[in-house]
């Protein structure tokens, strides 16, 4: 029986086990990952809207603040070095 699958001997089960183990990883990954998605606690679109909005408020007076010390200390640094 050269060349076909006997389902009894130990390498052609070794085969198949391995086979059906590589096939079933990426099931199991998806099964798991919608599990753990269905217990996340997602944002209304209220409050998503209200972070969005102090983040964008947040990151504009950083930029400024930021900015106007970088122009504070460029200024003061070139009359030191002048």
């Amino acid at each position: 029986m050269a060349g076909k699958s006997c389902r009894s001997c130990s390498l052609c089960l070794d085969k198949n086990i391995i086979t059906m183990n590589i096939l079933a990883k990426p099931v199991n990954f998806l099964n798991e990952v919608r599990s753990e998605l269905s217990k996340v606690a997602w944002s209304t679109r209220k409050e998503l809207m209200a972070s969005t909005i102090l983040v964008i408020t947040v990151t504009a007076i950083m930029t400024i603040f930021i900015g106007i010390v970088d122009l504070g200390l460029s200024r003061f640094l070139s009359v030191v070095f002048k």
